[in-house]
C-alpha cells in the first residue's frame, strides 16, 4: 500500500513526534554514529506502515539551521547499500527530497512499508564519546515504533505486520473476484495461451512439428518484426509511456537491467544480428514498464544490484 502523500505536508505543520513521523536535527554521512541510529528508525518505521523523517528540525519541529546539504546530495543507493550492509535487505522503498517550512530548508526522507519485516542481521555499534562503544540496535532484533520510539517489536506489533500484508492480499484478490461478479450477463470467462514464439528459456514449452495440414501453424517470425527497437529507440518509448522516469536514465540502465537478470538470451526479449546492434521488443518494453510501474524504485534497485555484481 503506498503510503498517503498528505503525510509529508502533516509532518511539515507537526510540532511532535509520533509513530509516522520522526525528527532529526542533523545527519553527518561521515559519522558512523549518525548511520546507525537512522538505520534503526528506518527499520522502525518501514516496519510500522511507513512514515517521514525530517532533518534540520528540533524535537518541536521548528527548523534548527543546521546544514543538511551534504545528505540531499547523498545517492539514494547509498542508503540502500547501508541499509544492506545492516540487514541483507535492498530496502529501496523510499524518497528523499526537500523540503521547507517556515522559509528554512528541510530535508525529508519518506519511508515506504516494508512487505516484510525488516531485522538487522549485525549489530549497530559505534563509537561516540572517548572510545566507549555504544549499540543502536542488536542483532536479529525486530525494531517497531512505539509512539515517538523506535524500539524493540513485541508479538503484538510482529501481529500487526501479519495482518497489515494479510489484509492487502485479499484486498488484491477480492478485486479480481469483484470484476467476475460483476461482469454483464452473459459473459464468458476465457484463458489465452501465450503466442507460439522461438525462445531460449528452460521453462518453455516444448512443441512438435508435423506434417498434419490440420494442426495450428508454427513458423518463424522475421526477428526485425518483433524486435523492431534500437537502444535509443527503446529508451524514448519508455521515456514518452513513463513520464516519471529519473533523468538520468539512459542505455546504463538497459544494460544493468540485460546483466542482472540475465537477458542477454532471452529471444523474446532481444535480438542480436549478426551485423548491427543488439535490437529490443515490444515485450522488453512492457516488462520494464510493468516493473516499474509495480515498483516505481526498480531501476534504482538494479543499478545497485549491479554495482554489488561487480564489486564481487
Amino acid at each position: 500500500m503506498a503510503l498517503d502523500p498528505s503525510l509529508v505536508e502533516k509532518a511539515l505543520r507537526a510540532t511532535r513526534e509520533s509513530r509516522q513521523i520522526e525528527f532529526k536535527s542533523e545527519f553527518d554521512p561521515s559519522q558512523k554514529y549518525h548511520w546507525c541510529e537512522i538505520i534503526k528508525d528506518i527499520m522502525a518505521i518501514a516496519n510500522s506502515g511507513g512514515g517521514v523523517i525530517l532533518f534540520g528540525l528540533d524535537n518541536n519541529g521548528r527548523p534548527c539551521g543546521s546544514d543538511i546539504s551534504t545528505l540531499l546530495q547523498l545517492d539514494p543507493a547509498q542508503i540502500t547499500d547501508k541499509m544492506h550492509s545492516y540487514t541483507n535487505v535492498d530496502y529501496n522503498e523510499f524518497e528523499l527530497r526537500q523540503e521547507t517550512k517556515d522559509g528554512e530548508p528541510v530535508a525529508c526522507l519518506i519511508l515506504e512499508q516494508s512487505p516484510v519485516p525488516i531485522l538487522p542481521v549485525r549489530p549497530g555499534t559505534y563509537e561516540k564519546e572517548h572510545g566507549k562503544p555504544e549499540s543502536a540496535f542488536a542483532k536479529g532484533v525486530f525494531y517497531y515504533r512505539h509512539g515517538a520510539k523506535s524500539e524493540p517489536g513485541t508479538t503484538y506489533d510482529l501481529e500487526k505486520v501479519i495482518n497489515r500484508n494479510v489484509r492487502e492480499i485479499r484486498r488484491e484478490w477480492m478485486g479480481g473476484v469483484r470484476k467476475i461478479v460483476t461482469a454483464p450477463k452473459g459473459s464468458i470467462l476465457t484463458v489465452h495461451p501465450k503466442n507460439v514464439r522461438v525462445t531460449a528459456e528452460a521453462n518453455a514449452q516444448p512443441i512438435r512439428i508435423t506434417k498434419d495440414s490440420g494442426a495450428p501453424e508454427f513458423r518463424l517470425v522475421d526477428p526485425d518484426k518483433t524486435h523492431p527497437y534500437r537502444m535509443i529507440e527503446l529508451i524514448s518509448i519508455l521515456r514518452k509511456d513513463l513520464g516519471f522516469l529519473p533523468k538520468k536514465f539512459n542505455s546504463y540502465d538497459i544494460k544493468a537491467l540485460m546483466k542482472v537478470y540475465n537477458l542477454s538470451d532471452h529471444i523474446q526479449f532481444t535480438y542480436k544480428p549478426q551485423f548491427g546492434s543488439r535490437k529490443y521488443s515490444p515485450e522488453f518494453a512492457a516488462w520494464i514498464k510493468d516493473n516499474v510501474m509495480r515498483d516505481r524504485y526498480f531501476l534504482r534497485a538494479t543499478r545497485t544490484k549491479l554495482r554489488r555484481m561487480s564489486r564481487t
